[in-house]
């Protein structure tokens, strides 16, 4: 999976949060921001989101959950 924010410069990490159902995500890991996309691999699950998180660790915006193609 892929994260960016277009225009967002306080974005220093990705959480990922992944699961069987929309309301059961959990996180998985969290990634430093590389550049204008992030792309991180995680084991395939239904459902994921990401929350960007500042430099000392604060979410700043979590996304829309969405359904993993092909699973």
């Amino acid at each position: 999976m892929s994260a960016s924010w277009n225009g967002a410069t306080d974005v220093a990490s990705w959480r990922v949060l992944v699961g069987s159902g929309e309301d059961r995500l959990q996180p998985v890991t969290t990634v430093a921001r590389d550049g204008f996309e992030t792309t991180v691999v995680v084991d395939r699950q239904r459902y994921a989101a990401v929350v960007a998180l500042d430099a000392a660790g604060t979410p700043l915006a979590t996304s829309p959950t969405v359904a993993v193609a092909g699973v």
